[in-house]
């Protein structure tokens, strides 16, 4: 098996520290918080930016997937990133207008859905609203121009199946099985925008983590379902350990990053 499960998913913030104390205060877990570690010049060609350093918030909401806020020390791009995310049980709704993302998300998750933000942040999200859900993230949406193409890539070279379909084509869901459960996670493939390459230091949401025991045979399924391989492979300093890690892009253009649980060592 390549890819073994859906770790987290990322978005460029401008102040962790605040958003540690808040998110704490919402009752949500902070996985760790690294501060002011050094951008590896691998790095290089996802950044839109030159920062040599940023700041590093992975944080654990009470259910759903884990989500990672990163400072960047630059400041974002003008652009923003293709994905978003659908946050049930909290945050504060922004819009009641109907977009595309807000129609797919109520129809694929079977609730009613509107744009918000994360509680304790100005990140935004696609918020389903319900006092009978702990807060997290139940799903990852990626916007696509090319759904079918987009489809097609995150099915046959990253491991997920599809579990709906619009009638229309408008968007697809797609689930992820893990032998662990909570790396099992959701995504909805939307037709809406671009299939332009976004850079991590974009607005917003940025990127998917998935993980993999094989980094070789990852990047070789990734290649063979039509993405790319960006960057060389090169280690990160979290939480006590050096993980190992490289960036490819979709067939569509979007970040993926590919992290090797296998071999992380420690400090």
């Amino acid at each position: 098996m390549s890819f073994i499960g859906v770790d987290h998913v990322c978005a460029t913030v401008s102040d962790t520290e605040m958003l540690a104390r808040n998110f704490a205060a919402a009752g949500m877990g902070i996985a760790f918080h690294e501060r002011d570690v050094e951008v590896a010049d691998l790095k290089a060609p996802v950044m839109g930016g030159s920062s040599s350093i940023h700041h590093m918030l992975l944080v654990r909401p009470q259910s759903g997937m884990l989500f990672e806020a990163i400072d960047h020390c630059t400041g974002a791009s003008d652009r923003a990133g293709p994905y978003q995310v659908l946050f049930r049980g909290g945050g504060e709704t922004g819009s009641n207008e109907t977009t595309a993302l807000t129609t797919a998300a109520s129809a694929a998750f079977e609730t009613p859905a509107s744009s918000g933000v994360i509680p304790g942040s100005d990140i935004p999200c696609v918020l389903a609203v319900s006092a009978d859900d702990a807060p997290g993230v139940a799903g990852v949406i990626l916007s696509r121009a090319d759904v079918d193409a987009a489809v097609s890539f995150w099915t046959d070279g990253v491991g997920f199946r599809e579990t709906a379909r619009d009638a229309d084509g408008k968007w697809v869901k797609l689930t992820f099985t893990s032998p662990m459960p909570s790396w099992s996670h959701s995504m909805l493939l939307v037709q809406d925008g671009d299939n332009q390459e976004n850079q991590l230091d974009d607005q917003g949401w940025t990127c998917l983590s998935m993980l993999t025991t094989d980094m070789d045979a990852a990047c070789n399924k990734v290649i063979g379902a039509g993405g790319t391989v960006v960057t060389e492979v090169y280690e990160v300093p979290a939480d006590g350990k050096m993980l190992r890690l490289c960036f490819a892009r979709g067939r569509t253009g979007e970040l993926i990053e590919l992290l090797d649980m296998r071999s992380t060592v420690s400090k």
